[in-house]
């Protein structure tokens, strides 16, 4: 408050600000947070493509999978759909987005 910034403006919308992309007042900082929104949502969609691709790939080589299990290959794609963490790590970011969308609306 000290600093006349409002309280809940975050590192990344502050950077932002600070680099003159966008603006503090309440408009601003809505179409901020929707394009967050979009932004997180694409990356979700991305990694939700790249974690069925593997799935799809996979299933494709059918038995050669199982028979070549400590392939390079079989392996990378076996940890990719096991680890799944991109795609946590984007479904979150995404909920956080929104979640921050409406805050800011709920300003208005």
């Amino acid at each position: 408050m000290a600093t006349g910034l409002p309280t809940d403006v975050e590192q990344p919308e502050l950077r932002a600000w600070l680099e003159g992309r966008t603006g503090l007042d309440h408009r601003p900082r809505l179409r901020w947070a929707i394009d967050q929104v979009s932004r997180q949502s694409i990356r979700a969609c991305h990694f939700e493509d790249q974690l069925r691709g593997a799935r799809d790939e996979l299933d494709a080589l059918g038995e050669l999978a199982a028979q070549e299990a400590d392939a390079p290959q079989v392996v990378a794609l076996l940890d990719r759909i096991r680890s799944g963490h991109d795609l946590t790590q984007a479904e979150m970011a995404l909920a956080m987005a929104e979640h921050r969308l409406g805050q800011v609306r709920s300003r208005a």
